[in-house]
């Protein structure tokens, strides 16, 4: 037992390298799954509180990471035999071919030095023609994975900060392309199986390399990002109306407004004219009763009264 670092996370791990003793693959693949047993019970604990707890509970947004991180990880990482996780091991004991991962790697240079560059003392490490199309189909996929898996985790450090993104990308370019370029190009000038056929691995390979360049190359990749914005000036303002209204005038976008100057724009709101028309005639009303009944209109009193 044991902690590791894991995308800068502390992780325990359980060194399970004495399984390897059991005669039963089937109990060899129980032990290598057991951590994947243990995660898919935490998830389905956490969902079940999850489902109990309301929206906004501590305890909710918690047991909805644990569920999520302990679902997502074991389909991604430990459930999927591309990578050398829980997954692999098991998928190399149901199969009964180990060191499946190393073994599909030598199968593809043996293709390439023996079909391409022509090198007739090259041996293949399969024994049958089965376990050599599930060696190239395997060696090819987990390549592939891989590559994506790692670019996933660079794009992920580089959210949380430039320079990890930078650092991870660097690594792993220099572990995954210049060494192994290094060392392609160390046995295609030295090695001695290709003595006779040098000529022939390097046109060969100038022409895979070429090509793999002017693919990379020849993609379009935009040069510019089209996206919606709003030009404001440096002294903005914003004026705010208490009421609805159709705007009929306005002033000049050219004229300069004064800071005393009232009026910038006019505007109709037919609702409004109509209380305002209401509000007058109230008024009037109001002002023939007030001088009815102060003696000045005594005739308006009465009719009022009467009313």
């Amino acid at each position: 037992m044991g902690v590791a670092l894991l995308m800068m996370t502390p992780v325990p791990y359980v060194d399970a390298t004495t399984s390897w003793a059991l005669k039963n693959k089937w109990e060899r693949c129980a032990v290598a799954g057991a951590g994947m047993y243990i995660e898919l019970l935490l998830a389905s604990m956490a969902a079940i509180l999850w489902t109990q707890t309301s929206a906004g509970d501590p305890l909710h947004v918690l047991s909805f990471n644990v569920m999520f991180v302990a679902s997502v990880t074991t389909v991604l990482f430990n459930g999927n035999p591309l990578l050398r996780y829980d997954a692999y091991y098991m998928l190399a004991d149901i199969f009964e071919i180990p060191n499946l991962s190393g073994r599909s790697k030598l199968h593809l240079k043996y293709i390439f030095r023996k079909f391409l560059f022509g090198a007739r003392q090259a041996t293949s490490p399969v024994y049958d023609f089965f376990e050599a199309s599930f060696m190239v189909l395997y060696g090819f996929a987990s390549e592939a994975y891989k590559l994506i898996i790692f670019t996933s985790i660079i794009f992920f450090l580089s959210e949380l900060s430039p320079i990890l993104g930078l650092l991870g990308l660097a690594l792993y370019s220099f572990s995954s392309f210049a060494m192994p370029m290094v060392n392609f190009l160390r046995y295609l000038l030295t090695n001695a199986e290709l003595a006779k056929t040098r000529v022939r691995a390097i046109a060969i390979s100038s022409v895979m390399i070429g090509s793999v360049l002017y693919l990379f190359g020849g993609i379009k990749i935009s040069d510019k990002v089209i996206v919606d914005g709003v030009i404001e000036p440096v002294q903005l303002q914003q004026i705010h109306v208490h009421s609805d209204g159709f705007v009929n005038s306005h002033i000049n976008a050219q004229t300069k407004v004064e800071k005393n100057e009232s009026e910038i724009y006019r505007a109709d709101n037919p609702e409004l004219d109509l209380k305002i028309s209401q509000a007058e005639a109230d008024i009037d009303r109001l002002t023939v009763l007030i001088r009815a009944y102060a003696g000045v209109e005594p005739a308006r009193k009465i009719i009022h009264q009467n009313s």
